[in-house]
């Protein structure tokens, strides 16, 4: 009586089918969403800006033909 009842103690917490599958499915989802960011990671586009041209200040001075043209353009569409 005693040797079943120790055994019966010992025994290992069971996990349901469910909560099995859950978990599998967890994993696999973890792994899958992993291995696409990596993917993703060394896919990545590695062009350099080029700064300088960025740099380069703007001009002040207003081109008074190109204003009169887009008058122009406007007067023409109201019409």
């Amino acid at each position: 009586m005693q040797l079943y009842a120790q055994k019966h103690t010992m025994r290992k917490p069971m996990i349901s089918k469910e909560t099995r599958n859950i978990l599998i499915l967890t994993l696999l989802t973890a792994v899958i969403w992993i291995l696409i960011e990596i993917y993703h990671i060394n896919n990545k586009s590695n062009v350099q800006p080029n700064y300088r041209s960025n740099l380069t200040p703007i001009s002040a001075e207003i081109d008074r033909d190109t204003l009169q043209n887009l008058r122009e353009r406007m007067d023409i569409e109201n019409q």
